[in-house]
């Protein structure tokens, strides 16, 4: 994931916003015991300064391969230097961000 994000890249979480490379693909990696997370993408639509992607955040049990869990999400990309400069996922259900 390195490659595809910007050095100065920001990901703005509900609880913090990590900033940097490092600090992105250490988040990116974080994961469960049992499940991992998964995005399918439903709709992309260009905006100002990046892209809008509408997808659907899976939960997949490891074991079986069975998704256990799924929230409508947005994510909104901010693209510099063709690279993901900022990421900011939003619960389209509770419309909160997470």
């Amino acid at each position: 994931m390195g490659e595809l994000v910007h050095p100065g890249v920001e990901i703005h979480t509900e609880r913090t916003t990590y900033r940097g490379r490092d600090a992105a693909v250490a988040w990116s990696a974080k994961d469960f015991d049992h499940i991992s997370r998964r995005y399918v993408p439903v709709e992309v639509v260009a905006v100002p300064g990046g892209v809008r992607v509408r997808a659907e955040l899976q939960y997949v049990w490891r074991e079986s391969g069975d998704v256990g869990d799924t929230s409508a999400i947005e994510i909104e990309l901010g693209i510099r230097d063709g690279r993901v400069s900022s990421w900011k996922l939003t619960d389209v259900e509770g419309l909160r961000e997470i």
